[in-house]
């Protein structure tokens, strides 16, 4: 037969007997392009090949010259995939041209086959018949497996990362996020230009992010970059942002594309700041209490009569200071109550056991700072009155009571610490550290808020304290 007839094709031609005649003609082409290819015909309750080309001969183990006129049954056909066959027979003439993808087991493994199958003219004996092409898909489908696999892995770390993806087509000027890109930073997910990325950069740091980028287009670092930012929202609230990104560019050097991630990296770097303000308190701190316990040790040693007596006061006083530092890490270093530090230094003398001792007054929260100062003042007070005044006596009372006032200034706590019915108090008597420390501390700190007397039935201390300075850290 004359090849160039052979190939010619109407559309009422008899498209079984066309490829049955020219598919030996094609058979190179078809088995290179990995396609199987023939013609089926009704055989009773089986079906029967008039045509088909090597790659089918070989999925059934058959010589290519041996497939005509053998039946499913006789091919080792399953009896399900004769009537599924035998049904796609009945199909093709019913509704005419179809595409369906198969899937079969073979060794135990899955094969997929996408098959296009179009009705054919009868043969001579009036069986139905349907030519069909078939493509081997398999390993398409088991690299969509993979690639499904590797994109699931892929959703689970960007997920647990709580990171998104960007992609910048240079050339397009065409900005844009997966869902999680978009929804960290409130966009809608459609593309964008960069300069609209860019109005949304806080304009505190429209320059870095510029120059950033700017260094990834000449090449610096190898196209890498990496940079946190603000970026304001919707909702006009500034985020902290983590961009990382890489170019590429062409054959001339020129960038036209970038990827990379984006996260919220909004509580590390508040995180940082709470640190870098904590370093700086707690550098703060150790300095305040550093010079607090030379002044601790100066006073000691310049009104002390004995060596003995020298140690007795800064071992004391170190103490009292250790006391209230131990109160505010409980804490963390934030507020403590009013009547805990009192309760601190009073307890050893009998509080809550006697009724010598009294203290009123509702919850009043103090911060580090003035902590500090009242626990020193009320360990001084506290030694004093057990040595020299009401506690030191059988006979002596104590009553200490507050209130949180409205001043001049704002709240004001109101203190009032009275001894009485202790031993008398001299008219004349040398002042010690605690007396020192109220004078040229509190004192000085709050002019006009302390009032230390030395009255003939006990000593009388008097604070009228800020609150807002009590509460400073």
């Amino acid at each position: 037969m004359d090849p160039a007839k052979a190939v010619r094709m109407t559309a009422d031609d008899d498209l079984a007997g066309w490829l049955a005649t020219n598919i030996e003609t094609f058979s190179t082409l078809f088995d290179s392009a990995g396609l199987l290819a023939g013609v089926i015909e009704e055989a009773g309750d089986d079906f029967r090949y008039v045509a088909a080309n090597a790659n089918t001969a070989h999925r059934y183990g058959v010589s290519p010259g041996g497939m005509r006129g053998r039946t499913g049954r006789s091919l080792g056909s399953p009896e399900d995939a004769i009537q599924r066959t035998l049904a796609h027979i009945d199909q093709c003439h019913r509704d005419g041209p179809s595409q369906s993808e198969i899937r079969r087991a073979v060794d135990g493994r899955d094969q997929h086959y996408i098959t296009i199958r179009a009705p054919a003219a009868a043969g001579s004996d009036g069986a139905r018949r349907e030519a069909f092409v078939s493509l081997d898909v398999s390993a398409l489908k088991s690299a969509e497996v993979e690639a499904a696999r590797q994109q699931s892995l892929v959703d689970v770390a960007l997920d647990a990362a709580a990171m998104g993806i960007w992609e910048y087509d240079i050339v397009a000027d065409r900005l844009s996020w997966d869902r999680r890109g978009a929804a960290l930073i409130g966009f809608t997910g459609d593309p964008i230009s960069l300069n609209a990325f860019m109005s949304l950069v806080h304009p505190d740091d429209v320059e870095r992010v510029a120059a950033a980028q700017d260094a990834a287009e000449r090449g610096d670092g190898g196209g890498y970059y990496r940079i946190e930012h603000r970026l304001l929202l919707p909702d006009g609230r500034a985020r902290w942002i983590e961009i990382t990104g890489r170019l590429f560019f062409d054959a001339e050097g020129i960038a036209t594309r970038a990827v990379g991630t984006v996260r919220d990296v909004d509580e590390e770097v508040a995180d940082r700041e709470r640190q870098a303000i904590l370093a700086a308190e707690l550098d703060h701190r150790v300095k305040n209490s550093l010079s607090l316990v030379l002044a601790i040790v100066d006073q000691a040693r310049r009104t002390s009569r004995s060596p003995g007596d020298l140690t007795d006061r800064i071992r004391n006083r170190v103490l009292a200071l250790s006391k209230t530092h131990n109160i505010l890490a409980a804490r963390n270093w934030r507020e403590v109550d009013i009547r805990e530090l009192l309760a601190d230094e009073l307890v050893p003398y009998g509080l809550g056991e006697t009724e010598r001792i009294q203290l009123t007054g509702a919850p009043a929260p103090i911060g580090p700072k003035g902590a500090v100062s009242l626990g020193m003042l009320f360990h001084e007070l506290a030694t004093n009155a057990a040595r020299h005044g009401a506690l030191a006596s059988e006979h002596g009372r104590l009553s200490v009571a507050w209130s949180v006032a409205s001043g001049a200034a704002g709240d004001e706590i109101v203190l009032t610490w009275k001894e009485s019915g202790g031993p008398p108090v001299p008219q004349q008597r040398r002042k010690g550290f605690g007396t020192l420390m109220i004078e040229r501390g509190l004192m000085r700190e709050h002019p006009g808020g302390v009032r230390l007397l030395f009255e003939p039935d006990g000593v009388r201390c008097e604070l009228k304290l800020a609150l807002n300075r009590l509460m400073a850290s």
